[in-house]
């Protein structure tokens, strides 16, 4: 190994120091390069601010009657504060069949809110989702929403099958497992030593343990290699140039597969890294160049952390091998990506490292007691220390559940592994509890074999670089928005119109707003606490009316397919769980909580609603009906109105030469304005606006009319024709009237005194979840 000369220079990027050094023979560094990736990288993180949510949970498992308790925590995702900026929080609740089942839009303060979900009756048993983001987010990959796995259980169903495409208690051990290899850096270089990381899983997903060995292409065994942790390993290999070297690996249940592994470059780079030193990550750079070229090349070696650059190295190598030891303490607790450029600023190598510090803060929780009496009191007192053991606000969340009912699940989820590791990184990550809970030398490798094997970018240099950073189309919500169009009659975008906003109710608002280039407008920032009746009013500059104002309806964002992992066995403890829920649904069913009363069975009331009679149809029902809705603003014909909306009903031309036939009939229809028989000229010169609907009858429903009705018959009904008309009904020109749904109202989670003895305290409490609650 080569001595290595370095050379310090301060650079500041975002509040992070920078150490920039060479090593080698010291040359000029390429500084446009890293100006150039500084710039870009402070440019992406102004344009592109990081999120991410965590919503902390009662529990992992729910039975039919029970609620899901959730609180939420919005924090930027570089520095991990509190987000301030957003005000709106959407959570989904997702079925086994991907489909969201209800959704929450939930009020922010200071980056914190709670809510809740019903866990009725009708939801199947299954293996469902929580998914939280805000609008934000929306701009990026849905992966980097919040999702959290939990399982359902229907106890009012006898079977225990999940939902349709789920199947119950299965092993998914069936099938050939996928097994994957990971060059480390990214590739394989020939004649480089280098380490390739592997993980197997089953076809559930989960990791199962492996071993195996390398052969070449002549049956020669080179090496042999067993998984750690969930079917994680690495190995050692050198491979020699033009051979082709397969994986043989051995399952548990003794059968021999074949994988090909990554196929060997003839040059180029390789990276390695090495966490186990205490106060360092030891880098390793290799470089093999075509023979016989061996002209020395400049490469940069840049070390960020969520984006923020911490450490950058500029190195002169030739095909020789140099090592660097990165103090720790220039990284936050985290995941560092180390990238290796080359001096025109293509990325060949990557490598993901985990470094952890002693948390800042320490939680305790006593209660003055070690043992209380059934239904007593429990005061539980919560300390937040930093690491000299002075006092810390904090906002904290607070679940107790009945161990003897939910299994405790030490190596789950929690909001720092989440925010430090599986938030940063791609796919679901199993057991994340396990790398936090020692730092045992087989925990650490178990980490950074997890590094080697689930890569995560939150971009791609090359794009970055190149100046392609995602258009932000969804903007950051401090509250809800209106956004929309106005169009003329034959659907152009009105530029310059102004448009009004009016609120009815006890919070009633008035706005302004004019249209751009495509007729587009908005209003935005608006926290109504229930649903509010919108009035949208547009006009053009010279006063005219005659306009359509469309709103944009908001969609969630398209569930990823997703298959979760299979629902957990039925064990005597989650019998045991499940008899309770029972029981406790068959209480609520019988008796409330609040009070003696007793609950009938469903009562149904059968009756057939009285239809009255239209003087004007000497007809039953028709064959086909088209009412009048908000798109035919833009018709000037009643006949341009019924194009293309019945089956079986042509009309063709345009403007007032049109002609209609209904499917089987060559006469023209009888048409018939308010039961009056007349013909297609009067209907052509009906107002759209005066008519209410249009009714078409076809073969024997045209009988009672006789040979006129050969030809099918099409009647036009008139809003002024029909006594019983609400023009209430009818919106005013250029206007727009609709209901705006409010945020979510938590529901309150429902605490028991017993302080003073009531009868009712001899019913049992059977509850899994006896207190959530979310503090300061």
């Amino acid at each position: 190994m080569q001595r290595i000369r370095k050379y310090f220079f301060p650079l500041f990027l975002l509040a992070s120091t920078l150490a920039l050094f060479s090593f080698g023979r010291h040359e000029a560094t390429n500084d446009d390069l890293i100006k150039r990736i500084i710039g870009q990288l402070k440019k992406f993180k102004y344009q592109n601010l990081q999120q991410k949510v965590y919503l902390h949970l009662d529990k992992l498992v729910y039975a039919s009657g029970e609620t899901i308790w959730f609180k939420g925590y919005l924090v930027n995702g570089d520095t991990h504060t509190a987000d301030t900026l957003n005000g709106t929080l959407y959570v989904d609740l997702i079925s086994p069949s991907n489909k969201i089942i209800a959704q929450r839009v939930l009020r922010l303060d200071k980056g914190l809110t709670h809510g809740d979900f019903t866990v009725t009756d009708s939801l199947p048993t299954g293996t469902y989702r929580i998914r939280a983001y805000t609008n934000w987010m929306r701009n990026f990959n849905p992966d980097y929403f919040f999702t959290k796995s939990f399982s359902v259980w229907n106890t009012e169903s006898t079977s225990r099958s999940a939902e349709a495409g789920q199947p119950g208690n299965v092993s998914g051990t069936a099938g050939k497992p996928d097994v994957q290899f990971f060059p480390e850096g990214g590739q394989q270089v020939a004649g480089l030593e280098s380490r390739v990381a592997f993980k197997a899983v089953n076809a559930s997903g989960k990791g199962i343990a492996v071993a195996g060995s390398v052969i070449d292409e002549k049956g020669a065994t080179v090496l042999s290699f067993k998984s750690m942790h969930l079917g994680m390993g690495v190995f050692t290999l050198k491979p020699e140039d033009g051979k082709q070297y397969t994986a043989r690996v051995q399952t548990q249940e003794g059968a021999f597969m074949d994988y090909p592994l990554p196929q060997a470059s003839g040059s180029g780079y390789v990276v390695a890294a090495y966490t186990t030193f205490k106060n360092a990550i030891r880098v390793a750079i290799q470089r093999k160049t075509p023979a016989p070229e061996s002209t020395p090349a400049q490469v940069l070696l840049v070390a960020q952390v969520r984006g923020v650059i911490c450490y950058m190295a500029n190195a002169t190598l030739t095909n020789s091998t140099f090592v660097a030891d990165i103090p720790k303490s220039k990284f936050p607790s985290g995941i560092v990506h180390l990238t290796l450029f080359s001096s025109q600023g293509e990325p060949q190598c990557e490598r993901l490292v985990f470094v952890s510090h002693p948390q800042p803060v320490t939680l305790k929780i006593s209660t003055p007691k070690p043992v209380y009496a059934p239904r007593e009191k429990v005061a539980m007192q919560v300390q937040v220390s930093d690491q000299m053991g002075n006092p810390v606000q904090a906002n904290l969340s607070l679940a107790v559940t009945d161990a003897l009912q939910v299994k405790p699940e030490p190596l789950a989820d929690n909001i720092l592994m989440n925010l430090l590791l599986t938030s940063d990184l791609q796919g679901t990550i199993e057991q994340p509890g396990f790398y936090f809970k020692d730092e045992e030398p087989q925990t650490v490798a178990a980490l950074d074999n997890l590094m080697l094997t689930q890569g995560w970018r939150r971009f791609i240099w090359k794009e970055l670089l190149a100046d392609q950073l995602v258009e932000t189309k969804y903007l950051i919500e401090q509250g809800f928005s209106i956004r929309g169009q106005v169009l003329r009659p034959n659907q152009k975008p009105v530029a310059g119109s102004h448009v009004t906003l009016y609120t009815k109710g006890a919070d009633q608002q008035f706005a302004l707003a004019d249209t751009d280039e495509q007729g587009r407008f908005f209003f935005g920032d608006y926290t109504w606490l229930d649903s509010t009746q919108v009035l949208l009013q547009a006009v053009t500059a010279k006063g005219n009316r005659d306009l359509q104002v469309l709103v944009d309806e908001t969609l969630p964002p398209v569930v990823k397919k997703y298959h979760p992992p299979f629902m957990p066995e039925r064990d005597a403890a989650m019998e045991g769980y499940l008899h309770k829920s029972k029981q406790r649904n068959d209480l609520h069913k019988q008796f409330k909580l609040d009070s003696a009363t007793i609950q009938l069975q469903t009562v149904t009331v059968k009756a057939k609603k009285v239809q009255q009679q239209d003087s004007r149809k000497l007809y039953g029902a028709a064959d086909a009906v088209v009412k009048a809705d908000d798109s035919w603003a833009g018709y000037f014909t009643v006949l341009q109105a019924l194009q293309g909306r019945v089956a079986g009903v042509s009309v063709t031309g345009s403007g007032m030469n049109m002609d209609v036939r209904i499917r089987g009939n060559n006469a023209p229809p009888l048409f018939l304005l308010d039961g009056i028989p007349t013909d297609q000229d009067m209907i052509m010169n009906i107002p759209v606006n005066d008519v209410e609907a249009i009714e078409v009858l076809k073969g024997a429903s045209t009988a009672i009319y006789g040979g006129r009705g050969g030809g099918g018959v099409i009647a036009i009904l008139t809003k002024r024709g029909n006594p019983n008309y609400d023009y209430a009904k009818d919106k005013a020109l250029g206007t727009r009237i609709f209901i705006k749904s409010g945020y979510y109202k938590a529901c309150q989670f429902y605490v028991p005194r017993y302080d003073t003895l009531q009868p009712s305290h001899s019913r049992p409490d059977s509850r899994s979840a006896p207190r959530f609650t979310g503090t300061r």
